[in-house]
């Protein structure tokens, strides 16, 4: 039962990784486009750190399978009156949004093609 829960660790962390990877896409993408984020989140459950720095709340959760970005305006809902303001994620171009969207994955596609490069220069060298 024992080695059945540890070995249930390094799958965790692993998946930690891939989610904080995909979310820090998002972030940075939304960042450098002009969007404000309001939180920055990996994990899901009982908050273990959270902070706030350059009006972003950063938080950690105890179990961290999951994470998400929060944007302001990602809906029209968010304002009472409806109208967006520049930071906001609607009011981008359709090609910023898209590119915020799609930087998740592509953070994702990333990090394997690294990883298949590296096996495939560890395996090269094991055949010289």
């Amino acid at each position: 039962m024992f080695t059945t829960l540890i070995s249930f660790i390094p799958t965790i962390i692993v998946l930690g990784l891939l989610i904080f990877v995909h979310e820090l896409g998002h972030f940075v993408c939304a960042k450098l486009s002009g969007v404000c984020v309001e939180k920055f989140s990996i994990g899901f459950g009982p908050e273990l750190f959270k902070w706030k720095r350059k009006g972003t709340e950063y938080v950690l959760a105890l179990v961290p399978i999951g994470g998400f970005v929060k944007m302001a305006g990602e809906t029209f809902d968010e304002r009472d009156d409806g109208a967006l303001r520049s930071d906001d994620f609607l009011a981008q171009s359709v090609w910023k949004r898209f590119v915020i969207l799609f930087a998740g994955s592509f953070m994702n596609y990333l990090l394997a093609r690294d990883r298949i490069h590296e096996r495939c220069a560890d395996t090269l060298d094991e055949d010289r």
